[in-house]
């Protein structure tokens, strides 16, 4: 849904923290809080730098709801997430088994639901998981409400590269770095040569925010409420 409407909901600050990773990769994005979930997903992978690969799951902290993209959810999502479904349903019950905890009860899908049905307040606080095999979780909170809203979702600070897609999560990136951090050590080292050798389509750089932002005007999102 182009976003060409004037918003009449406020805009809410969230700050994404990717967890356990060094040095700490975040981000904080001015979004609507009429948005849709599943749009929320899409600017958090847009301002991380991540590839959109895998499935994800919003969930509260105490909470057995979850609101994410399963294999048991009826959808309308592109064809190449119904093929990656039944993998990662798979991959995220031996998660929750291997945590020794049990499967979310209540799964919605996030399309139904507004980033204002997650966060109720300031300071409040989510999970955000993408891919069940390499794990990433990040924090989401609720920094500020802005009742001068702007319709399109930008991201307005952050820091660090996040890690290469399906390296392994945080001990196969860990291990990725000390190996990186070593090599370059060596006059003759190539970076670039180095990690297409290792398989990698990924080079340590710097956070571009105007980047971010331009992919951003061109991503497509939903809000919930509107004609």
């Amino acid at each position: 849904m182009p976003v060409d409407y004037i918003c009449a909901q406020p805009n809410y600050v969230i700050r994404i923290e990717l967890k356990e990773c060094r040095p700490t990769v975040w981000r904080e994005i001015n979004v609507p809080s009429d948005m849709s979930l599943s749009s929320l997903h899409k600017v958090i992978q847009v301002a991380m730098g991540w590839s959109n690969l895998h499935l994800h799951v919003f969930s509260l902290p105490d909470s057995s709801i979850e609101f994410g993209r399963h294999a048991d959810y009826s959808s309308d999502t592109e064809s190449s997430e119904d093929e990656m479904s039944a993998f990662d349903e798979a991959e995220q019950a031996a998660w929750y088994a291997q945590m020794g905890i049990d499967m979310p009860t209540k799964k919605r899908p996030d399309k139904n639901h507004t980033v204002a049905e997650l966060f109720k307040h300031v300071g409040c606080k989510a999970d955000y998981i993408y891919d069940f095999s390499d794990l990433w979780e990040h924090t989401l909170e609720l920094m500020d409400i802005i009742r001068n809203p702007h319709p399109t979702p930008r991201c307005i600070a952050g820091e660090h590269q996040c890690p290469p897609e399906s390296c392994g999560g945080r001990f196969g990136y860990e291990a990725m770095m000390l190996i990186f951090n070593a090599d370059s050590q060596n006059r003759s080292f190539d970076r670039n040569s180095w990690r297409i050798g290792r398989g990698y389509r990924y080079d340590v750089v710097p956070f571009d925010l105007i980047a971010v932002n331009q992919t951003l005007k061109t991503t497509d999102i939903s809000f919930i409420g509107k004609s």
